[in-house]
């Protein structure tokens, strides 16, 4: 995968699935050998529900790693 290339692609997050369109924005190397490498991508497509989701289970993950410190 290239910089600023588009993907298209589905995310598994709990009890919910997003599809979404983006762009690829960074590729670097992971130290995890069944996934060698870690991709940022910009959502460019995404429908209002499923981005509602998303920003909740990332807020909700975030709030549980201050809480372990």
């Amino acid at each position: 995968m290239d910089l600023f290339e588009m993907v298209r692609g589905e995310l598994y997050v709990e009890d919910f699935h997003v599809e979404f369109v983006g762009e690829i924005i960074r590729v670097s190397a992971s130290f995890d050998s069944v996934m060698p490498y870690e991709i940022g991508v910009r959502f460019t497509e995404m429908d209002e529900n499923s981005r509602t989701r998303l920003i909740g289970y990332i807020f909700k993950k975030q709030r549980n790693l201050m809480k372990k410190g």
